[in-house]
């Protein structure tokens, strides 16, 4: 928000979320180094050995001008992979601490995000969509990564609907559905707006926990009046839809491009240029290990991203650093998806739902596991399943 800040209102980008991130990540590496060096050595391992493609690269073309960026993406791609370890060997080492302020942490990004589309619905901040030279439709607020606000939006706000469901009144879990729901139309993405309508209705069902799989009076009770909104939202979706300026530009794409034009909003056609560069334009080497960012000057418009994150981490930093980013988040989602059946889980079953539907919008709209304004508050929202996973009684040490 700072720096977007300092970008709308004072003409001069400050990189403050770049001054703050980097020495974290630094200082995360030598915190988290203390506590198991065996598990840092083999991070740091694995993130040099992704950037072996973009070296190899630079050795071989002479060409350093993408490096910079290699270095910046990969430390993006592996930070929630260090701020999760760190989390963990953390609560080894003060279990109370650690269970306190990540929640503390979580608590304080909703309040922000919240304050934040705020402020875009008061008008101050960044349009989601220009829909001519003085109208825009929609707002991300004060945040300039549109696309990875919408992840941000669904950790932070789908926790907050977690514990309220979970420790609160019905009536204080309605008041939340709706200023998800308001919010999440503020900034009128599809991510937001469809994130918003599955928290609200899915969050109770997911904390029946054990039930899950178990015909429950609690999912008729959701399911129809899921069902009738949808009903009523596809009826008056055309009257929305102009009300945000958005029509004209679906009934293009639709003109355009069909069905899945408006659902990847043109990201299919970038996928099949860069995976056609991966194929007819890279020498064996670099399909295995990438070729960096440079990959984009094989193409017309040197497109940094096809926003489909596996696309993207294959053709930058090749198959086996794919392999593990992908590894690293299905088995979060199976972490959590096992922890979560049980009844006596506290916060699990949350965590599968958030990442579960982040692990499918990373191959529809992509900005999940190559994002900087996510990638923190998810390894944090990651750790919450950890806490279930050492053995310890969860009703005499959770506090």
């Amino acid at each position: 928000m700072l720096t977007g800040f300092s970008i709308l209102y004072l003409g001069v980008d400050l990189k403050v979320s770049l001054l703050y991130k980097t020495p974290l990540f630094f200082l995360l590496l030598v915190l988290t180094f203390r506590l198991n060096p065996i598990r840092v050595l083999v991070f740091s391992a694995l993130l040099l050995f992704s950037l072996s493609g973009p070296l190899y690269t630079v050795f071989t073309t002479g060409e350093a001008e993408y490096f910079a960026q290699d270095i910046i993406s990969l430390i993006k791609l592996y930070t929630p992979f260090l701020v999760l370890l760190f989390l963990i060997e953390l609560m080894k080492v003060d279990f109370q601490l650690c269970y306190k302020k990540t929640q503390q942490a979580l608590e304080y990004a909703f309040y922000l995000m919240l304050g934040n589309f705020m402020l875009g619905a008061a008008g101050v901040g960044k349009s989601t969509y220009q829909v001519s030279e003085e109208d825009g439709a929609g707002s991300t607020g004060l945040i300039m990564a549109g696309n990875e606000v919408g992840a941000a939006f669904l950790v932070v706000f789908g926790y907050k609907l977690f514990k309220t469901w979970n420790n609160g009144s019905a009536l204080t879990y309605l008041f939340y559905s709706l200023l998800t729901i308001a919010c999440g139309f503020i900034v009128s993405t599809k991510t937001t707006m469809l994130a918003s309508l599955l928290l609200v209705f899915l969050v109770p069902i997911i904390s029946e926990r054990d039930k899950l799989f178990k015909i429950t009076s609690l999912k008729f009770k959701m399911f129809t009046p899921l069902i009738s909104i949808v009903s009523v939202a596809i009826y008056l979706i055309v009257d929305l839809l102009q009300s945000l300026g958005l029509w004209g530009r679906i009934q293009w794409f639709y003109e355009k491009k069909g069905i899945i034009g408006i659902v990847l909003s043109g990201r299919d056609e970038m996928v099949l240029e860069r995976l056609g560069t991966y194929i007819y334009n890279m020498d064996m080497f670099t399909q295995i290990f990438g070729m960096g960012q440079r990959v984009a000057k094989y193409e017309i418009y040197e497109k940094a991203s096809t926003e489909i994150d596996s696309v993207d981490i294959l053709t930058f930093y090749g198959v086996f650093t794919l392999l593990i980013i992908a590894f690293f988040y299905i088995y979060n989602v199976i972490f959590a998806f096992k922890k979560g059946l049980n009844k006596h889980s506290i916060d699990s079953a949350g965590v599968f739902l958030i990442s579960f539907i982040l692990l499918l919008l990373s191959q529809i709209s992509g900005h999940i596991w190559t994002s900087g304004t996510l990638g923190i508050i998810f390894a944090v929202l990651m750790s919450r399943a950890y806490f279930e996973s050492l053995g310890i009684n969860n009703e005499r040490h959770l506090p």
